[in-house]
């Protein structure tokens, strides 16, 4: 069947989403040559679970501030008639600029509050996509918690480099942009990111559902 995005939200589809995103991981050891670690990945006591590549709650207090207003920029470029009135956008933009010429608890309290009004269902929606999720083993969840995409991603590496964790592949593409040919700022996970990300799960589904799927339905040997 075709692979529909929308139909998969991390609320409600969690299990099958991991399914997915471990094919991914799959298909690109097969790329490469390179054999998947299995048994890294089934080790004793390891839960694997969907990380937020873009944090669903980030703090305000632990982000850099200029990163999130790119952040802001890009979400409000996303954003369609179909989501807010130009009118509506119109508003939500001159006080996200508003802000960042005068960065004070009020300017960006105006901000926060129209947003809110606005694109709660938007940004949730944006939140809990496929495009924004990736594994992670649990215990390594609370380590990046709702850290800003930077630090997140440098939170990952250290994971890796410093404590010797198993990050699979298709998760340390993800942080480290390799899944997009043309990164513009390694500071924040932009649409241009999740697009990248998007059409690789989409080839790595359709090449199995190919060469795999349809051959086993077929009765033939893989």
């Amino acid at each position: 069947q075709p692979l529909i995005f929308e139909d998969l939200h991390y609320l409600d589809h969690n299990p099958s989403i991991i399914s997915l995103i471990l094919l991914l991981n799959l298909d690109l050891h097969r790329q490469q040559n390179t054999r998947f670690p299995f048994k890294s990945y089934y080790a004793e006591h390891t839960i694997w679970s969907l990380e937020h590549i873009h944090a669903q709650n980030s703090d305000m207090k632990d982000i850099n501030l200029e990163h999130w207003y790119k952040e802001q920029q890009d979400l409000l470029a996303q954003t369609t008639a179909q989501d807010i009135s130009s009118e509506q956008k119109a508003q939500i933009s001159q006080a996200l600029e508003v802000w960042n010429a005068v960065q004070t608890a009020e300017t960006l309290k105006s901000y926060v509050e129209l947003q809110q009004q606005y694109l709660q269902n938007v940004i949730e929606q944006r939140t809990h996509k496929l495009d924004n999720l990736c594994l992670l083993e649990k215990r390594d969840n609370s380590v990046l918690s709702n850290k800003g995409f930077y630090k997140k991603r440098k939170a990952v590496m250290d994971l890796q480099k410093i404590e010797r964790r198993f990050i699979p592949i298709a998760t340390q593409w993800a942080f480290a942009k390799y899944f997009n040919p043309d990164v513009e700022d390694f500071t924040i996970w932009n649409q241009k990111d999740r697009n990248a990300y998007r059409v690789a799960l989409i080839q790595c589904w359709e090449y199995y559902q190919e060469h795999l799927f349809t051959t086993a339905a077929s009765g033939e040997q893989a």
